[in-house]
């Protein structure tokens, strides 16, 4: 192929791979009810764990970890989300496809990336992997040190919606950086 069609004109079909992520919409599937367009519907600590999840799984490409954040993101209708059975809701998508799980993964990458756009004091350009690394912190302790403030106790504070404890949280940040 490559000695019949040039490499420019392959890097065109195959532009997508180049791209961001922009996919904010997740895939249904049968029986779950699925987390709306960019994690509107998302407490601060499901999503906390969610992104935990998500940046296991990026640091070990270890497939386990795409069947927990499935787990996280696609609940049964009426079930409420409780991270105490997380084991257990994981078990109902051992055997998806990694295929699923994947598609699953792109549709939360994209939702991050939205977030990381809009919020761009949560999320400060990191310069270096080694950074990153090492003053990453969970949002759960995120919520631990502004719980008894605006939002009420650590158990409040957890519930509260994902959007507006980032807008509070970057409404802080903008005060200490005052």
């Amino acid at each position: 192929v490559l000695q019949q069609i040039p490499l420019s004109e392959l890097k065109n079909h195959y532009k997508f791979i180049y791209e961001e992520v922009k996919r904010d919409k997740f895939i249904n599937m049968v029986g779950f009810n699925k987390p709306m367009d960019r994690l509107f519907d998302f407490t601060i600590e499901r999503f906390s764990y969610a992104d935990d999840l998500h940046n296991k799984y990026l640091e070990t490409n270890d497939i386990n970890y795409l069947q927990h954040l499935t787990a996280v993101l696609y609940l049964k209708k009426n079930e409420v989300f409780n991270w105490d059975l997380q084991n257990k809701r994981a078990k109902r998508f051992q055997n998806l496809p990694k295929h699923i799980l994947i598609a699953v993964h792109l549709c939360y990458s994209g939702c991050k990336n939205h977030l990381v756009k809009k919020y761009p004091k949560v999320y400060p350009k990191v310069i270096s992997a080694q950074k990153q690394s090492n003053g990453s912190k969970s949002f759960l302790d995120v919520v631990l040190s502004m719980s008894g403030q605006k939002f009420g106790t650590y158990n409040e504070t957890k519930a509260t919606r994902l959007h507006t404890f980032m807008d509070e949280f970057t409404n802080t940040i903008i005060m200490q950086e005052k």
